[in-house]
């Protein structure tokens, strides 16, 4: 008897911590996009995201090259091209890094407004920002790992 009463007790104890049907927990979740507006602010915070792990590389691809600049100058070298392919490559990043940290303080998610369709507007253009600051980022590092080999 004192079994099944641990038994049913234990019973009752899972189903109160289950809480509901499982399709709840994810209605009630304000991660979910519920509107058009929603979905794009989520795919721009996503891209700021992916942006962001790219910092990391920019900043380690930047000291990298500098590093392989003073190397050159240690060294004597008068190799122009390969001085120019480093300024280049460090120019790259610094847009890129200069473009990101110029669109995290700009945005601003209450211009968006109140109305749908103006948030919907604005939330696709600062995609659009967030997406070519990605490009950018992406095409720096790319030349950065070239010259690295890294």
């Amino acid at each position: 008897m004192r079994n099944w009463i641990m038994l049913l007790f234990v019973c009752v104890l899972l189903f109160a911590c289950g809480g509901g049907s499982p399709g709840e927990a994810t209605r009630n979740n304000s991660s979910i996009p519920k509107s058009k507006s929603d979905s794009i602010y989520k795919s721009i915070m996503d891209g700021h995201d992916l942006a962001m792990k790219k910092m990391g590389a920019i900043a380690r691809y930047t000291s990298l090259i500098k590093q392989y600049q003073d190397s050159l100058i240690k060294t004597g070298s008068k190799d122009i091209l390969m001085n120019a392919t480093l300024d280049s490559a460090l120019q790259k990043l610094a847009e890129a890094d200069e473009a990101m940290n110029k669109w995290m303080v700009e945005f601003d998610p209450d211009k968006a407004g109140t109305e749908e369709l103006l948030k919907i507007a604005f939330y696709t253009r600062e995609r659009e920002k967030i997406a070519a600051i990605e490009m950018k980022m992406d095409s720096g590092i790319a030349i950065a790992q070239k010259i690295t080999g890294r």
